[in-house]
């Protein structure tokens, strides 16, 4: 029995959201189809028994810098720039920061992810370093 077979054993992914959060209410500010999207794909893989870490950038909406949204499915806020919104054209600055943060949470807890999963590509040049 591999460690895999073992029910303890579980899959986990990480999910990279850099510029929006999938805790965003759609239509206010850069929120849309894409927070609906990366909350959709991190609840439908937490019911197929995969544990989810969300990664999104801190801007100031005032909720715990982790959060259970569900079984299996966790959002974090990383500290990546003010905790505060951000323009858009001004994240790439914030890209090394936020990738520092996803590192650290790995590391403080000891245990790396089997799949890294972005959408957009400030998210994508994150996820390439992890």
């Amino acid at each position: 029995m591999t460690s895999a077979d073992r029910p303890e054993a579980r899959a986990r992914v990480a999910v990279l959201s850099l510029h929006t959060s999938p805790m965003d209410q759609p239509g206010g500010g850069d929120s849309g189809g894409m927070n609906v999207y990366v909350r959709e794909v991190a609840e439908r893989l937490a019911a197929q028994g995969v544990s989810v870490d969300v990664f999104t950038r801190c801007a100031g909406r005032g909720v715990p810098d982790v959060e259970e949204v569900a079984p299996r499915t966790r959002v974090i806020q990383v500290n990546a720039g003010p905790c505060a919104p951000v323009a858009k054209e001004d994240l790439p600055r914030l890209l090394p920061a936020f990738l520092g943060g996803v590192l650290e949470r790995e590391r403080h807890e000891g245990a790396g992810y089997d799949v890294v999963h972005s959408h957009y590509w400030l998210s994508g040049w994150v996820g390439q370093s992890t």
